[in-house]
């Protein structure tokens, strides 16, 4: 019924709790691809055993990114849905039953998602005072229906892991490999326009772990990548002349630009009375360039 896909980069000490946390789903009618994206540990010998009982289904790459890496899973995966975990990340154990059971009631659905618990390195739950102090804004609740417009103000999904997807409603590649760390947002906004998102309530699916190598704390990156999105699909929009996707997506590329041109420029102030000189510029340029993509 389900293929869970876990691309994985050099994570060693973490891979093994994230598969235990598959193996211990309620839900069983599922097959893993573990897909190694050219670590340079010792992942392969890590997860040897779960290769030899023919636990999970294992492919090596050279290295090509998280999306590239997704795809490769994707392609080989026989299920009728796709599971996306990431190899740091941990699902409770009814997170895939829960969401197999709410896919299956809308079968016209191409995705259903659920909440997000932040947790550390030591699997603790993260509290609210610390993820304020981190600066990180998790979204405890989720829109369902025709999601366009509310996804084009902002991405409400904060990791794949989150989420159930319908395979026949994906195209390949499913994710833009040429969009870093942005990839699974540019994903959700073409398949906000194929059917209604589903959103399962109650207790979080995922539970994402926050720590130092995380790709999503390349801020600049990330923020530049996120742009580049609102732009590519303001342009498809507007050459295909469906009015409400066009008129949808420009409103949340001018909130976003200016969020981001706001956050960009305190931190070259804050940078500057500092005395941080080399990273107030950095700042500045990342602003500029903010606000000529899509100009």
């Amino acid at each position: 019924m389900v293929s869970v896909v876990i691309p994985t980069y050099n994570h060693e000490a973490l891979i093994v709790r994230t598969l235990e946390s598959v193996f211990a789903q309620t839900f069983t009618d599922y097959e893993v691809i573990v897909v190694n994206d050219g670590s340079p540990d010792r992942t392969t010998e890590i997860v040897h055993p779960f290769i030899a009982s023919k636990r999970i289904r294992y492919i090596e790459q050279a290295n090509a990114g998280q999306a590239a890496a997704r795809n490769r899973g994707i392609t080989e995966a026989h299920g009728k849905f796709i599971a996306l975990l990431d190899d740091d990340d941990l699902w409770p154990p009814d997170s895939l039953q829960r969401r197999v059971e709410t896919l299956q009631q809308s079968p016209d659905a191409p995705l259903a998602y659920g909440g997000v618990m932040l947790i550390d390195g030591t699997d603790a739950p993260i509290n609210e005072d610390e993820r304020k102090r981190l600066g990180i804004e998790v979204p405890t609740s989720g829109p369902a229906g025709d999601v366009y417009a509310a996804f084009a103000k902002r991405n409400y999904i904060l990791s794949p892991g989150q989420t159930l997807l319908r395979r026949a409603l994906l195209t390949e590649p499913t994710f833009d490999a040429s969009i870093w760390g942005c990839d699974d947002y540019d994903l959700y906004l073409r398949l906000a326009e194929r059917g209604e998102f589903i959103f399962v309530d109650g207790a979080p699916v995922l539970r994402y772990r926050f720590h130092a190598g995380n790709a999503s704390r390349d801020f600049a990156r990330m923020h530049l990548s996120e742009m580049k999105v609102f732009a590519a699909h303001l342009r498809r929009h507007r050459e295909s002349g469906i009015q409400r996707y066009t008129d949808a997506i420009a409103e949340g590329m001018r909130g976003r630009r200016w969020n981001l041109a706001k956050y960009w420029l305190r931190r070259s102030l804050i940078e500057l009375r500092e005395g941080n000189l080399n990273a107030a510029r950095s700042s500045g340029r990342t602003l500029y360039r903010l606000w000529r993509i899509g100009s």
